[in-house]
C-alpha cells in the first residue's frame, strides 16, 4: 500500500511534482469485514504533509441530515476511464453528481441479482448513493478511497468531504454508486486522529 500526492498532471514524474510518503499505519474500522459496510480506514503517515497552493486539509461534512436537494456534490480521481479496456486517467478528473435518497438507493440495489449477498442489511444511514443522472460520469475502478466532495460555497472554496467512494455495480450505471458517509464515523476518526482530546 502506499499513498501519493502530486499535481492535478500525474505524467510529472518530477519529485517535487510526485511525493510519496511512508506510511506509518493503517488504522481500519473495527467492523469492516470486506462487505460494503463500514469501509472505512485512517492512514497515519511517517511526516507531516507539507501545504501548498494544491495540497491542503479537508474539512469533514459533520451534519448527519443530508443538505438540500439543490446541492452540488463531485468526485474526483484517478480511476479507470473505460471498464472493458481499464485504461486510467493521467490527469486528475473530477465528476458532478446527485445524492439518490436512500428508500430509492434500495430500490435499485433490490434490481441486482448479487446485492442480497453483497448489501445484506440493504442501503443503511451510515452509507450514501449518489449518481450523474445523464449515466455519463462517475467514479470508477481505481477511484475507491477518494472523496464524494459537497460544494458549499466555491466562489470563497469551501467544501467538504460528505462520503469517502466505496463501491458499485459498473460505472456510471443506472445503479447508484455508493460511498460511506463521513458523519456516520467522526467517533471513528476523531479517536484516532485527536485522541488526547476525547471526554
Amino acid at each position: 500500500m502506499y499513498i501519493t500526492w502530486h499535481d492535478s498532471d500525474a505524467r510529472s514524474l518530477s519529485p517535487v511534482a510526485r511525493l510519496t510518503p511512508p506510511i506509518r499505519s493503517v488504522k481500519i474500522h473495527p467492523q469492516y469485514v470486506g462487505n460494503k459496510y463500514n469501509d472505512i480506514a485512517i492512514l497515519e503517515l511517517e511526516r507531516d504533509v507539507v501545504e501548498t497552493d494544491n495540497i491542503r486539509p479537508a474539512c469533514l461534512h459533520t451534519d448527519a441530515a443530508d443538505p438540500p436537494s439543490n446541492s452540488k456534490f463531485f468526485v474526483a480521481g484517478w480511476g479507470v476511464l473505460n471498464v472493458t479496456t481499464r485504461a486510467r486517467s493521467k490527469i486528475l478528473l473530477r465528476a458532478g453528481l446527485e445524492l439518490v435518497p436512500l428508500d430509492q438507493c434500495n430500490i435499485s440495489y433490490a434490481e441486482q441479482p448479487g446485492s442480497i449477498r453483497l448489501l445484506k442489511q440493504g442501503v443503511v444511514d451510515s452509507l450514501l448513493c449518489a449518481i450523474d443522472q445523464k449515466l455519463i460520469a462517475d467514479a470508477c475502478k481505481g477511484d475507491s478511497g477518494g472523496p464524494l466532495i459537497h460544494e458549499l460555497n466555491v466562489e470563497d472554496g469551501m467544501y467538504t468531504i460528505m462520503g469517502v467512494i466505496s463501491s458499485g455495480f459498473g460505472c456510471a450505471t443506472v445503479t447508484p454508486g455508493l460511498y460511506t458517509r463521513v458523519s456516520s464515523y467522526l467517533d471513528f476518526i476523531e479517536g484516532i486522529v485527536w485522541p488526547d482530546n476525547r471526554v
